[in-house]
């Protein structure tokens, strides 16, 4: 089951049930999001090893839904869900 789609533009487009588990894990804790811990969150819900978060966090941060910070080590910028973010997801709970 892939959670990235290719559109006609070539650009890869997610499913929303992976974007709704993002965002519930970056506005459920103020820790400091990575890609890593997300993706220890993801697997902790059974979806582990089945997206590249990294990437999914750039086209969530494109869309306005989270940012993306820099970081001490350059590989692992922090996540946080914006306003645009929770809205959304509070539009679909």
């Amino acid at each position: 089951m892939g959670f990235l789609k290719l559109r006609s533009t070539g650009r890869a487009t997610m499913s929303e049930d992976i974007q709704i588990a993002i965002l519930k894990s970056l506005s459920a804790s103020e820790k400091n999001w990575n890609w890593y811990t997300l993706d220890r969150a993801l697997s902790a819900q059974g979806r582990g090893g089945q997206c590249n978060v990294a990437q999914i966090a750039t086209l969530l941060s494109e869309q306005g839904l989270i940012t993306i910070s820099p970081n001490e080590n350059p590989a692992m910028p922090m996540y946080s869900i914006t306003e645009n973010g929770r809205r959304w997801l509070e539009g679909r709970a």
